[in-house]
């Protein structure tokens, strides 16, 4: 096989190259990871051809440099769409301003409490030591470290494989510039309830971690002992209360002599002919779509620099409850301006809209400019927050 390694996402002038040579020989393409690989084009590729996600087993480490391991790396486009969508669809979760910690444990959370430790086979291969682990719901050491791995890349946290050959994997990540060691592999085995109880995230230091029989390194030459350190329980039992808040509240609304009222984030609601309104007399909070339905928007102050949080409100009058969900857009969506409002509720807060950023997504709404009706996404933010339009 001709392996042809690929530094940039694949443009359809790349494809056409690949697949004019799939034509004449099996090809494989090398990519580091997933990241940026569409599903979309992964179909136009020819059935000759093989995609190597290289992940973990670099051949910079020699013990990797040969075929035996390499093999790890191989899937077919049909399944790589497969594994891209497991990752996608946890990303899609990940609130843009969580921590590194935060989004971290989140990703850790979910691949646990996903898949259970066993031997696993997949189009009549080995499927435990690898990214199919994702497809079959089954791995080993070596399996969910490189799954871990793959998952921290595709969201730019620095993440390391580190191996025991022949005996065990594991995961060293980089979070707020601090070293931790993670074992994916034990808190998936010994889970209760399905519950992941997160014992072995982040929980030992280097002298500790290394001392341990499965971690000895001593005799592989292309490993090194990293610096780890130990998160204090109480940060990650605050990180954990935040990535296991609901995503949506509902509050019910009090009859006062007549009043509808309700309070959330230390604001006063008042419902007036099923409209919701701040209770200070604020109007600019309420937006009134052309449909009649109505939310109001509560600044939270909390942001990154550049992506702004907002609280999103709904009045539901069957049940009497205001529905509160946390969104997020970079621009002040609390704009005066009447064509920016008037867009902001029909097109980038419509209801269709709006209930599949809540429901499916993280929350992001995006921006709008004046004078458009479309939704506008920085590329960039897109690409370091893991958003979806």
């Amino acid at each position: 096989m001709n392996k042809i390694k690929i530094n940039s996402p694949l443009t359809n002038e790349t494809i056409q190259r690949i697949n004019g040579m799939a034509q004449r020989e099996n090809i494989i393409i090398v990519f580091n990871n997933t990241k940026g690989l569409k599903p979309d084009d992964l179909m136009k590729l020819n059935q000759n051809v093989t995609v190597s996600i290289i992940g973990g087993l670099d051949t910079k480490k020699e013990k990797f440099n040969n075929e035996h391991y390499q093999k790890r790396t191989y899937y077919s486009p049909k399944e790589l769409i497969s594994i891209i969508n497991f990752f996608e669809k946890i990303e899609r979760q990940l609130n843009p301003l969580w921590s590194e910690l935060e989004k971290c444990m989140f990703v850790y959370q979910k691949i646990c409490e996903y898949s259970n430790y066993d031997e696993c086979e997949y189009n009549g291969r080995d499927a435990a030591r690898n990214l199919l682990g994702v497809i079959t719901g089954k791995s080993v050491c070596s399996g969910y470290a490189m799954i871990f791995k793959e998952a921290m890349d595709r969201i730019n946290i620095r993440c390391y494989y580190q191996n025991r050959e022949g005996h065990h994997g594991w995961n060293i990540v980089e979070l707020e510039g601090k070293l931790y060691a993670i074992e994916l592999t034990w808190d998936t085995y010994n889970k209760k309830d399905n519950k992941c109880g997160f014992r072995n995230f982040c929980r030992e230091n280097r002298q500790k971690f290394y001392s341990n029989k499965h971690h000895d390194i001593s005799t592989e030459k292309d490993e090194q002992e990293f610096d780890v350190t130990e998160c204090p329980v109480p940060i990650l039992q605050n990180a954990l209360k935040k990535i296991s808040q609901e995503r949506i509240k509902r509050i019910p609304v009090e009859n006062h002599n007549g009043i509808m009222t309700c309070s959330i984030v230390g604001q006063h609601i008042v419902i007036k002919d099923n409209i919701p309104y701040l209770q200070n007399g604020t109007t600019s909070n309420t937006f009134i779509r052309s449909d009649g339905s109505s939310f109001i928007l509560i600044p939270t102050n909390k942001s990154n620099g550049r992506i702004r949080e907002y609280i999103y409100l709904i009045y539901i009058p069957m049940s009497h409850t205001i529905q509160a969900t946390r969104i997020y857009s970079e621009m002040d969506l609390l704009t005066n301006d009447k064509e920016l409002r008037n867009n902001i509720s029909n097109n980038l807060l419509s209801n269709q809209r709006i209930g599949r950023k809540i429901n499916s997504y993280n929350g992001y709404v995006g921006y709008i400019e004046k004078n458009s009706t479309l939704r506008y996404y920085s590329p960039d933010v897109e690409s370091s927050l893991n958003i979806y339009r």
